[in-house]
């Protein structure tokens, strides 16, 4: 069933990523069909990965509505009700002396969800996912 309100709030993915992961996965396709034999097929196994991740895991937009939130991504989509979000913190690693940060939504159910890779920073995504958790505590003190 399809929310027909108009949402809280949309956080959009980030726009060079699936071009950069686009063009990983041609380049790969094109050394593994110029390369030919064994090196050839583990080129296509990297382009499948590639185009996986591209396809399942690629944050396209998050949007919050009032009891929940929707993980959208290029070929699915994840429904996230504010009653499940048990607790949300922003987590980082660095690679190379860079510091990357993301957030990270646990579940009531011992699930975590890694929310990165959108074009707003990761403190603007842990308020807005934050409020759904406050909403949560909210939800609780009701019953």
């Amino acid at each position: 069933m399809e929310d027909t309100r108009p949402p809280r709030d949309v956080l959009h993915g980030s726009r060079i990523l699936p071009i950069i992961l686009a063009f990983g996965v041609l380049g790969w396709i094109w050394m593994g069909v110029t390369a030919g034999g064994p090196l050839g097929i583990i080129c296509l196994l990297f382009a499948g990965i590639f185009l996986v991740y591209l396809l399942g895991f690629t944050v396209r937009s998050i949007v919050f509505y009032d009891n929940y939130f929707s993980i959208n991504y290029i070929l699915r989509k994840r429904l996230v009700v504010n009653a499940d979000v048990d607790f949300v913190s922003i987590e980082h690693v660095y690679r190379k002396g860079v510091r990357y940060e993301y957030v990270v939504a646990r579940l009531r159910s011992g699930k975590k969800i890694n929310i990165g890779g959108t074009s707003e920073s990761a403190s603007e995504v842990y308020e807005k996912v934050k409020a759904c958790e406050s909403t949560n505590e909210e939800f609780l003190r009701g019953r």
